[in-house]
């Protein structure tokens, strides 16, 4: 979710600066993410872990079922936006996610 926040952004002429923690398989996302001017460098990859994935399925009646996989994004309580500001932010977007353990 983060990351779609941020590609968005950059699509709309911003510099958004990414604080999230992805898996070992980020490389694809991350190629995206760069291609449009994300600034990754407050992106933690956990190499041991997947990142997080969502499936829905919708039947013809418009039922959902959702399997959600936290994967990496379990661990991202674990991330400060302390790291991630400096003198060049004039704004912050935060999104939802786990509380600290």
């Amino acid at each position: 979710m983060w990351g779609n926040i941020c590609y968005t952004m950059a699509l709309l002429g911003e510099q958004p600066r990414l604080l999230s923690i992805a898996g070992a398989d980020f490389s694809a996302y991350r190629s995206q993410l760069e291609r449009v001017g994300v600034d990754l460098s407050c992106v933690r990859v956990l190499p041991q872990e997947l990142t997080a994935s969502c499936v829905i399925l919708t039947d013809s009646m418009h039922n959902r079922v959702v399997a959600f996989y936290g994967g990496a994004t379990d661990r991202a309580g674990e991330l400060d936006l302390a790291d991630a500001v400096d003198d060049t932010i004039t704004g912050c977007l935060v999104a939802p996610t786990t509380a600290r353990p």
